[in-house]
């Protein structure tokens, strides 16, 4: 009776064997190891070291770099019901099986239900109901990049800790889009460039806020359960393409190279500062037009599950009704600096009053949230 015998390598030959074993050959990669094997590492080490040195060089906006809150319900509710409508078309992702490591989709596959299957929805989301609430949450003016689609993770799936492209996904919204009250445990992990690290339980039905080039953020750990019901939207600051992407980058390349730089790393742009000045391009463009004394049009996002009515109220305090607007409509409104226009509800509550500045042309009316950080 013959036997053969494969001889195992030891030292670290055999680790690295033993390790590439275990995690398993991407599809399409079977040949030579090192066309995938060295890509793939290349691609590790890039985000390592990125979240090592960008997050502190980075723009920061907000003082902690995330915040979580309940998705509000008329969000919640026409996502969950996009996702009834569209799920037969759910397809399994392609991802770049050379060099990604960022997520184990060769072991367990991703599915996608794109939202590109209704774009005018698409935009309604991501424009008219997430835009203002990140930029109240950032202080900026933006511009939205991305809304892929609603993304299911299986068990087994991870997520590997790291930043987002530099020149689209600044500020951006993950949300969990499980049924509510189901017994699911994916924790978000966060790093703030401060390098304070916090693991957020992320329930259904809440959605977390964070400047996704500063924050390192993930889910470096298996997901237990059956499906984790996912989607993301991202926006990047008006003139942010201009100059910062470029900037980061150059910087990036130092630490891409094998030539680590000496000494601390240095913030390259103040967030602060760069609000200022994003504040003063949209000051001088009205100016141009206008000043104080001229007048101009404002809008009033109504964000209420209630049918408002807006009232413009004269020097001496008598209102004069303007119209209503129903929840998720906007009202538009010509108007002077320093008028003030009272906010009622249907129960004839005043719930907010407004006084235009010059230096604002949006307004929005929302309930408040309470933070579930």
């Amino acid at each position: 009776m013959e036997h053969s015998f494969v001889k195992k390598k030891s030292g670290w030959t055999g680790w690295v064997q033993a390790m590439v074993d275990a995690d398993g050959i991407p599809p399409d990669h079977k040949k030579r190891a090192r066309d995938w094997l060295m890509p793939r590492q290349r691609r590790t080490e890039t985000t390592f070291v990125r979240n090592a040195f960008m997050p502190p060089a980075g723009v920061r906006f907000t003082k902690r770099g995330f915040y979580a809150v309940e998705i509000p319900d008329y969000i919640y509710k026409e996502m969950t019901e996009f996702w009834d409508k569209w799920k037969h078309t759910m397809y399994t992702e392609s991802w770049d099986s050379r060099s990604n490591t960022v997520i184990n989709f060769h072991e367990v596959e991703t599915k996608m239900v794109s939202l590109d299957k209704d774009m005018t929805f698409r935009n309604k989301v991501a424009i008219q109901y997430l835009k203002p609430l990140c930029e109240k949450w950032s202080g900026l003016k933006l511009h939205f990049e991305s809304f892929y689609g609603i993304r299911e993770y299986y068990t087994g799936h991870w997520l590997r800790s790291h930043i987002d492209r530099l020149d689209t996904h600044v500020i951006s919204i993950t949300m969990n889009l499980n049924p509510k009250g189901s017994d699911e445990s994916w924790p978000l992990e966060v790093v703030t460039a401060d390098g304070v690290n916090y693991r957020y339980e992320h329930p259904p039905g809440y959605m977390v806020f964070y400047e996704s080039t500063v924050v390192i953020h993930g889910r470096p750990f298996k997901f237990p359960d059956k499906f984790h019901r996912g989607a993301f939207v991202h926006f990047a600051p008006r003139d942010w393409k201009a100059v910062i992407p470029s900037q980061m980058r150059s910087y990036q390349q130092q630490f891409t190279t094998r030539d680590m730089p000496s000494g601390l790393n240095q913030r390259l742009v103040s967030g602060e500062d760069f609000k200022k000045n994003q504040k003063m391009k949209s000051e001088s463009k009205r100016l141009v037009k206008m000043d104080v004394n001229q007048p101009f049009d404002v809008l009033f996002h109504n964000f209420y599950k209630d049918t408002l009515t807006v009232f413009w109220q004269d020097h001496t305090g008598q209102l004069l009704e303007l119209g209503n607007m129903k929840p998720r409509e906007v009202f538009q409104q010509t108007t002077y600096h320093g008028h003030v226009f009272p906010i009622f509800n249907s129960e004839e509550e005043k719930i907010q009053t407004i006084v235009v500045n010059h230096e604002q042309e949006e307004y929005f009316i929302t309930e408040k949230q309470k933070s579930d950080l």
